[in-house]
């Protein structure tokens, strides 16, 4: 209701008599509830009703960690979104919640602190709750000494610093595909994918879209190339040829085949409700996955190999290693007793080298990342052996979480984390696998454990959150409102991002009393 009045008003044409000098006035008056103030007004109105209702939640969960993220919008102004990420502790479910978007009047990381910082005293949020910030990785955001998470570390020491996962998966697959074949592919798919009218921005989907479709897309080249303008003719023969290739089509599979485990890792780590040890675990078995693929490579891409020779045969092409010189400086020498068969230079050229560098890649970025944190997991009973109650207790050590406890003592937190695990010990269905799921279960008697569940529930994995508010931001400051102020755009986006939210109409007119005083009309 509240956006009908804001985007879809009615005009209204007001007779209103006025008494002036004793004289009586009759005005036509043209009223427009479009009117820019009054528009404004409704909707800072509505902003903060829902500001409120977040904060009133948020308050309510104690502790939070920010999730924030730079973009440019229309007017080529550096925007900041700045959103929080909280434990709900009436439903018990993680909440990530948009607050708003500030301009940045430097991309220094100083700036950008004094901006994060005030909006969280803009806020009235508790500093001292701070429990976690997520960024992009960026490097004025990520650095280790003076940039933005080491200043508010410094500052906050309890915020425990998160570099988005999706980010790190991506620059991950982004080394590994250095590999010269592998490189190609994603040219000539990117170039390929233009030329058709597709969309290759992102890495895993254009790649599983044009594996999918690959007979399909040789036919379209093949009857392009007969095209009558010569431009799209000699484009068409040239994608023709680089597609039908060996070692692209080779490529393709690899990398298609390797694919559709990381994409379905992404899209998880997607979904605002991911928790930290959830994530990890998904990294972990992804990376065993490639590791038993990589120690038995045969037994995978024998089958790899079959497909691509019956789909070369369709075009009455066959696998083949491209032409070869005793000494290559542009490609990998071989020993020349593989150079006769096509499936051993393949696999040794391309395909073992690949699985290597994405293995290395996932290793280096995430096997060393929350080693002070992750034994917190052995709170959670379904990991409740993985962990030695002394690893929890030398957590909470390093990273002072003590202050936070209803009691500092080690002893009192010890026979806690033992009562607890002894708990879970007799029960054997129904057991929780998740931080947030174990919360409803402390009851009064774990008041220490229920507080580093939810610390480490509240840890960001992802930025996803403030990355779709740029959707948001596209659609309300575009051309035709390029010069929107802040305050009317935080509203409209959070009206926009919030509309599940209810919110009482009536609200309005109660902070904001603008009645008209008006003469009896019938005289």
């Amino acid at each position: 209701m509240c956006r009908s009045i804001v985007c879809k008003p009615k005009r209204e044409t007001v007779r209103t008599r006025q008494m002036f000098g004793g004289t009586l006035f009759k005005v036509n008056e043209l009223w427009s509830r479009t009117d820019a103030s009054i528009a404004n007004e409704i909707i800072e109105v509505l902003r903060d009703v829902i500001v409120e209702d977040i904060v009133r939640e948020l308050n309510n969960s104690k502790y939070f960690a920010i999730l924030c993220d730079e973009t440019t919008d229309i007017s080529t102004k550096e925007q900041i979104t700045f959103s929080v990420r909280y434990i709900d502790m009436n439903k018990f479910v993680i909440k990530e919640e948009f607050f708003g978007f500030t301009e940045l009047l430097s991309n220094t990381s100083l700036i950008i602190k004094d901006v994060i910082l005030k909006q969280i005293d803009a806020f009235v949020l508790n500093m001292t709750n701070l429990w976690g910030q997520g960024y992009d990785g960026g490097s004025n955001m990520s650095g280790i000494n003076n940039e933005v998470q080491a200043l508010i570390l410094n500052e906050h020491p309890l915020a425990l610093y998160t570099h988005c996962f999706n980010h790190v998966l991506n620059l991950a697959i982004s080394k590994a595909c250095n590999i010269p074949a592998i490189r190609n592919i994603f040219g000539i798919v990117g170039s390929v994918s233009v030329f058709l009218s597709a969309s290759a921005k992102h890495r895993h989907d254009p790649i599983i879209t044009f594996h999918e479709l690959y007979k399909f897309i040789l036919i379209s080249l093949e009857e392009l190339e007969k095209d009558t303008n010569r431009e799209i003719s000699a484009k068409a023969s040239s994608f023709n040829s680089s597609v039908k290739q060996s070692e692209f089509v080779v490529a393709l599979e690899t990398v298609t085949n390797l694919f559709v485990y990381t994409r379905s890792l992404s899209i998880q780590l997607q979904i605002s409700k991911q928790n930290l040890s959830s994530a990890m675990k998904n990294f972990k078995n992804i990376l065993n996955v490639f590791e038993d693929i990589r120690k038995n490579p045969d037994i995978t891409f024998i089958t790899l190999f079959e497909i691509t020779a019956q789909k070369l045969l369709i075009f009455d092409e066959e696998l083949k290693v491209s032409r070869l010189s005793g000494h290559q400086t542009k490609r990998n020498n071989i020993n020349a007793n593989i150079n006769q068969n096509p499936m051993e230079w393949f696999k040794i050229t391309i395909i073992i080298p690949f699985l290597d560098h994405i293995i290395q890649e996932l290793k280096s970025r995430f096997t060393d990342k929350f080693v002070k944190v992750i034994p917190l997991e052995g709170l959670i009973p379904i990991h409740k052996d993985s962990y030695s109650t002394e690893a929890i207790l030398r957590v909470n050590a390093a990273m002072f979480y003590d202050q936070d406890l209803l009691s500092n003592s080690d002893l009192v937190l010890k026979a806690e984390i033992n009562l607890w695990k002894t708990k879970w010990n007799k029960i054997e269905t129904n057991i929780p696998h998740t931080a947030v799921t174990s919360l409803p279960y402390c009851e009064e008697y774990f008041p220490n454990i229920k507080i580093l569940l939810q610390l480490f529930a509240t840890l960001p994995v992802s930025t996803s959150t403030a990355e779709r508010s740029h959707s948001t931001l596209r659609r309300l400051k575009n051309y035709m409102r390029s010069t929107m102020t802040e305050s009317r755009l935080n509203g409209l986006a959070l009206l926009n991002i919030h509309k599940d939210k209810h919110i009482d109409i009536d609200i309005v007119t109660r902070k904001k009393k603008r009645k008209m005083q008006l003469e009896d009309w019938s005289v």
